[in-house]
């Protein structure tokens, strides 16, 4: 019986598991590791420089 779209099959030939895997880690990378990545930046901002970014982004 062939897999449904969104799931793994221990069937699936490895390729297609690699890259289902190699989009998950993707979306991670997009939804996780990069946002923490980017707060940590902004924490080490001057608290003037934060400001005027918070200034600016409120308008």
């Amino acid at each position: 019986m062939p897999s449904i779209p969104n799931e793994l099959d221990i069937n699936d030939k490895s390729e297609i598991a690699y890259k289902l895997f190699k989009m998950i880690n993707l979306i991670a990378d997009r939804m996780i590791t990069a946002e923490k990545e980017v707060d940590e930046l902004f924490d080490k901002i001057p608290d003037g420089a934060k400001k005027a970014i918070e200034k600016r982004h409120s308008i």
